[in-house]
């Protein structure tokens, strides 16, 4: 039973009419275990209730359900460190964890992201793995899983004019500071230029480049081999026009038909694309990189080309004329690219395409062990992106880095698209003046899956879902901090719109501004395992929910946590707007900087609320608050609502205008009302509601109907009828929807 004191400091605050206007007929708190009825009609008798009331006695963490017997609320199967010694429950908090791990509810503690990260790329700060190119000095790469990897040979250069290149038959040797003037190919003569070497290797041949700077294009329709002494020293740097596709322009290295090729031990530069393949090419890149080349650094288009790159560098592409083009890499119009121990960066408009020009021409790409960073526009404020998909495109990522990304960090596009992400670590830009800026976006009906994949203080958005169609299939997920933009004041977690659906499984959402995941315009959320904590209050005053669904969107959470997020926890706005929850936990809620709301729950504007087995728990004027709504709530602990505002309200069901049924529920040390119907149709039935200043209030001409199975007992008034005890009459305003990602 609450306090005396308690008691006597609400009775002034709840001598008024609903909506703030004063009322003679409000109910005085009464004496414990009695009944009051201000309208004369007929009460509940405690009596009635006694059997129910002799089978409260549950274990912590489980209520007296509707059927009589105890039901475990909140997140069943919860590991020992989540259980919470003050309430009983499971409450899972990122606090509980080390830097850049999330709570797993049944086993512990998870890496987020990358979770073979090498020990020097592990961010004390974050936690999570970032690997810094600086970090690893000249002609040398970060690899996610390795540190740094050197880009020359595991033996080194070697000494002598030719390393540690071992001879086979038929190479031919270049090194044009020979000046013997008797080249043959040999090592003793060495042909001085390329092009006299390729005039006279035979098919299958192998090409040896000896230290220096050939100003050469080398164009082949053959199957050859290059091989340097060694990236470090060893640079071709000639562009010249294509002699097949004029369209291309310039190039450096150009494979045209159905050859096999390979390139080892190089650097590629100059001005024109530093490799263009084509036509069927099969292309091997090795230890090559490509720097300060033009328009694309590697170019791979058409069916049947392929170029596999291992421990490559593209590095500072430049932009060329005109709206195509420019590209770190690109896999376009039916080609493939595979890169593995791979850094691209500096490169203008976008660090790796997949997909090109040409509709459903079903290009692909792999990336493992890659780190992308510090994209540059092609023109001043032009848009750019680490990694773009398109055209129905497929993708692989694995234990890969976008760092400090771009206006866009990943973005898929287009029906058929499809992108697995597995082991991905996204960290936002370093401007703070950014305009609209995803981590991730998803769109047009591409699908992606996303496994232990991390955003780490992205901007305005961190997962961007939208268009019919458009599907994110997500494990493990990890987004952290997503801050506002100077434009527009969100900062999100998750942001699904436009009939486009999630499926997220585990993970957490985590100090992320406006609400930790938002499903709006007739998207679909299917969410379990899931934390969703700390969301903040946007610097305009906005909300910092938990989890929102606007205006026809549909949300089911499964065994899910919403731990001290701002304003409210649980939101659903607009018919037929439908949020499901079930096994979940909701507590904590946090007022904003003037201490205004911090309700667990809100559902208002003709949207759905169903709720069974949570439990909602220590949060502002209301566990659950419905206004104008429509609801089922199940086998739910409403307990410890803090009295909050002017009206001094604080209960755990509060309905208005609404029509609900509430059954098994459990109402308990509740500020004010355990549960209160306003001018609200349903029916009440199998709660037990004790140890509140009221117990079940119903008021308006609307009222529930009331069955003989509630216990309701143990308050200063048990039950009062006809009151008119004040209501809410500030409702959460719906954002308004745009194009962009409000």
């Amino acid at each position: 039973m609450r306090h005396a004191q308690l008691c006597s400091t609400l009775l002034l605050a709840l001598l008024f009419a609903a909506c703030g206007e004063e009322s003679d007929n409000a109910p005085a708190p009464s004496a414990p275990d009695t009944v009051t009825d201000t309208s004369g009609a007929d009460t509940i008798a405690a009596d009635a209730t006694e059997d129910t009331v002799e089978t409260t006695g549950c274990p912590a963490g489980q209520i007296l359900a509707a059927d009589s017997s105890c039901t475990t609320v909140g997140i069943p199967g919860c590991a020992e460190v989540f259980m919470s010694p003050e309430s009983g429950f499971c409450e899972p908090r990122i606090g509980l964890c080390d830097a850049g791990h999330y709570p797993d509810f049944e086993t512990g503690c998870v890496q987020a992201g990358i979770t073979e990260c090498a020990a020097e790329f592990v961010d004390p700060e974050s936690g999570l793995c970032v690997p810094d190119p600086d970090a690893c000095g000249a002609g040398a790469i970060p690899v996610p899983t390795q540190g740094c990897v050197s880009l020359d040979p595991p033996e080194g250069c070697g000494s002598g004019t030719w390393g540690t290149i071992v001879e086979a038959d038929d190479d031919q040797h270049v090194d044009q500071a020979y000046g013997g003037g008797d080249s043959d190919g040999s090592r003793d003569a060495p042909w001085t230029q390329i092009s006299q070497a390729q005039a006279n290797l035979p098919s299958g041949g192998r090409i040896i480049l000896a230290a220096g700077d050939y100003n050469e294009t080398i164009f082949l329709q053959e199957s050859v081999s290059i091989v340097g002494r060694c990236s470090s020293m060893v640079t071709v740097s000639g562009a010249t026009q294509s002699p097949l596709a004029a369209n291309l322009g310039t190039t450096v290295l150009e494979v045209a038909g159905g050859v096999e090729v390979s390139f080892h031990d190089l650097r590629v530069s100059g001005d024109g694309i530093g490799l263009a393949a084509y036509l069927g090419a099969q292309v091997d890149l090795e230890r090559v990189i490509f720097e300060d080349n033009e328009w694309f650094g590697v170019f791979v288009s058409g069916d049947g080309t392929v170029v596999t790159a291992t421990e490559l560098l593209v590095k500072g592409t430049r932009p060329r004329p005109g709206p195509a083009g420019n590209r770190g890499v690109s896999a376009q119009d039916g080609g493939t690219m595979h890169m593995e121990r791979a850094l691209l960066t500096g490169n203008a408009r976008t660090n790796a395409l997949c997909g090109g020009s040409i509709p459903n021409t079903l290009s692909a790409m792999t990336l493992k062990d890659v780190v992308l960073t510090q994209v540059t526009p092609a023109e001043p404020g032009a848009t750019t992106e680490d990694l773009f998909v398109n055209h129905g495109s497929t993708v692989s990522v694995e234990n890969t880095v976008v760092l400090h990304h771009g206006v866009i960090g990943i973005i898929v596009d287009d029906p058929g698209t499809s992108v697995a992400l597995d082991g991905l670590v996204v960290i936002g830009p370093e401007a703070s003046d950014a305009t609209v800026s995803e981590s991730i976006n998803v769109q047009g009906g591409a699908s992606v899956s996303l496994h232990q994949a991390a955003i780490h203080r992205g901007r305005d958005t961190g997962l961007y879902i939208t268009d019919e169609g458009t599907s994110v299939q997500a494990e493990g997920l990890y987004i952290n901090e997503t801050q506002p933009t100077a434009q527009i004041s969100s900062g999100m977690g998750i942001l699904a719109r436009e009939g486009a659906t999630l499926n997220l499984e585990g993970g957490a959402l985590i100090r992320n501004f406006e609400a930790g995941l938002i499903a709006r315009g007739f998207a679909t959320a299917d969410v379990a395992g899931l934390l969703v904590e700390g969301t903040q209050a946007t610097t305009t005053g906005e909300k910092g929910s938990g989890i929102d669904a606007f205006n026809g969107a549909e949300v089911t959470i499964e065994r899910s946590a919403l731990m001290e997020n701002t304003l409210v926890s649980l939101l659903a706005i607009l018919q037929p707007s439908v949020i499901e929850i079930r096994d979940s936990v909701i507590a904590h809620t946090l007022r904003d900087a003037v201490e205004f709301w911090g309700r667990g729950v809100q559902v208002q504007a003709g949207a759905t609320l169903i709720v069974e087995r949570c439990a909602i728990i220590d949060n502002y004027e209301a566990a659950i608050f419905m206004w104008e709504a429509i609801g089922e709530i199940r086998d739910t602990l409403l307990s410890d609502t803090k009295v909050n505002g002017e009206e001094q309200i604080g209960d755990g069901l509060l309905v208005t205008l609404s029509e609900v049924i509430a059954e098994g529920i459990s109402a308990t040390r509740n500020g004010r009302v355990g549960v209160l119907f306003d001018r609200t149709e349903g029916t009440i039935s199998g709660c037990s509601i004790t140890d509140n200043a009221f117990g079940l209030a119903t008021q308006g001409e609307d009222v529930p109907e009331v069955s003989e199975d509630n216990a309701v007992m143990g308050n200063v008034n048990d039950v009062v009828k006809n009151s008119e005890l004040p209501i809410p009459d500030e409702q959460m305003v719906l954002p308004e929807d745009s194009p962009g990602n409000s």
